[in-house]
């Protein structure tokens, strides 16, 4: 049995990570603000940057179509999945600590930026 070689896509530590239901496809993010797609069944992930600093939160979209990258400094970035564009930005009160996206895919739902009574 032949070992693989190890993967440099990455130029820091994975901190989060994510897997997309619809597509089978999942994202990394490093401590460096990078984000890889990789795609199912396997082969060479896509790999941008979308923050400077560590992505701390990664959810797809229940489509697969894009899905939502949060740092430690409390931005919020929505990234189009295949490109790895940054379709929109912003800046939450405070990091949060969970991030998903649902039941559709124009609902993303923060944990720990909105203060709650529960």
């Amino acid at each position: 049995m032949k070992s693989e070689p190890a993967n440099r896509d990455h130029k820091a530590p994975v901190r989060a990570w994510a897997a997309c239901p619809a597509t089978g496809n999942f994202a990394t993010g490093d401590d460096k603000g990078s984000v890889a797609v990789w795609p199912y069944p396997g082969g060479k992930p896509t790999v941008g940057s979308v923050f400077t600093t560590p992505v701390v939160g990664l959810s797809f979209a229940p489509s697969g179509a894009w899905f939502a990258a949060t740092d430690n400094t409390g931005w919020l970035a929505v990234v189009d999945a295949p490109t790895l564009k940054v379709l929109q930005r912003k800046r939450l009160p405070v990091p949060p600590k969970a991030l998903a996206f649902g039941p559709n895919d124009d609902v993303i739902l923060p944990r720990g930026s909105v203060k709650t009574d529960w």
